[in-house]
């Protein structure tokens, strides 16, 4: 066998015994759920009532729901 050859083999069988990703892991991976900030002008939140509701209607029409699939933040 030439040396070329030999380099190959060498190489080629010092990348079998490489660990590989397991999926399992990746799969169990905890999601970062989306977080979208709130500004009120208001000074309480009754104040900002009708808006505040029409901002959690317009996320449940695109189908995010606060808490399960977005974190909406008020300050």
């Amino acid at each position: 066998m030439n040396n070329r050859r030999k380099l190959v083999v060498t190489l080629g069988a010092g990348v079998l015994p490489a660990p590989l990703p397991r999926l399992e892991a990746r799969a169990q991976q905890v999601r970062k759920l989306p977080r979208v900030g709130i500004l009120w002008r208001a000074a309480s939140a009754a104040e900002e009532g009708p808006y505040f509701e029409a901002v959690i209607q317009g996320f449940k029409e695109l189908g995010y729901v606060d808490g399960q699939n977005i974190v909406l933040d008020h300050r």
